[in-house]
């Protein structure tokens, strides 16, 4: 037996590896199934990998989870996010099942978290791995000599951006955009007049929470004329497990699409 502590000070008798697991987090869901790990249960918004992930019952959603649902699997682990998942359900969870609740909030924490559920789950092997291969992807991430001062939108009516205690927005400072809410509130709201206030020289539209599409780009380079405008994978901006990977070539598509700013 190993005494496990999460990242809301949690703790636990658990004996890896787990056989049966619920995941309550799309980026972990995705992950567990690339380490072939036994998910018993994940959210609706598990979406990843899609073959493996439709044969895997669902228990409700990120913030609307059912407990009974995840009781009924019989599981002998939870995993959740802090962020991502609502506590008090956990709460009363974890009184009769193991719950290990992640908190990520920049790639070193990505890369410290990917390592302990490594650990937890019998996969220190492929997770040194994987945070040797991220590594290596954001090491060579362009560097301009001007970080290009940035708007990443998350939603639409009300506009949302991301403030500076995001992993959106330590991604964005890895990959040299800055981030032009870093001052404000976790998940600001903006009227246009902000937008324009805030006068960016790129606007990235996030392809979720809120699905940004080529039709919404005239409404954006209508407030800032000036901006390039751009649409971004926000599975890359947002998702801190194996999704990780292709971050890095994200954010060289974007540097090569701006080039005229560098």
């Amino acid at each position: 037996m190993t005494l496990w502590t999460d990242a809301t000070g949690f703790q636990f008798h658990f004996t890896a590896p787990p056989q049966r697991i619920v995941c309550l987090v799309p980026s972990w869901t995705e992950l567990l199934l690339e380490w072939a790990l036994p998910v018993v249960g994940r959210t609706r918004y598990c979406i990843h990998p899609a073959a493996e992930v439709a044969q895997i019952p669902v228990v409700g959603g990120t913030k609307d989870f059912k407990p009974e649902a995840i009781r009924d699997l019989q599981p002998d682990l939870v995993i959740a996010n802090r962020e991502e998942n609502v506590p008090e359900p956990l709460l009363a969870l974890r009184q009769e099942i193991p719950v290990y609740t992640t908190d990520v909030g920049n790639l070193a924490e990505a890369q410290t978290t990917l390592q302990e559920l490594g650990r937890l789950c019998a996969r220190e092997t492929a997770a040194t791995a994987l945070i040797s291969e991220l590594a290596k992807g954001f090491a060579d991430l362009p560097q301009p000599p001007n970080p290009i001062r940035t708007l990443y939108l998350i939603w639409r009516k009300p506009y949302m951006s991301i403030g500076g205690d995001t992993f959106i927005h330590d991604l964005l400072a890895v990959g040299n955009f800055a981030n032009v809410c870093q001052t404000q509130g976790r998940y600001p709201s903006l009227t246009p007049a902000d937008i324009q206030a805030l006068n960016p020289e790129l606007v990235l539209l996030s392809s979720e929470p809120f699905p940004f599409q080529t039709k919404h780009i005239s409404e954006l380079q209508a407030l800032c004329p000036q901006a390039r405008i751009e649409l971004v994978d926000g599975a890359a901006f947002s998702w801190y497990g194996s999704r990780l990977r292709t971050t890095p070539a994200e954010i060289r598509r974007i540097h090569n699409q701006i080039r005229p700013f560098s």
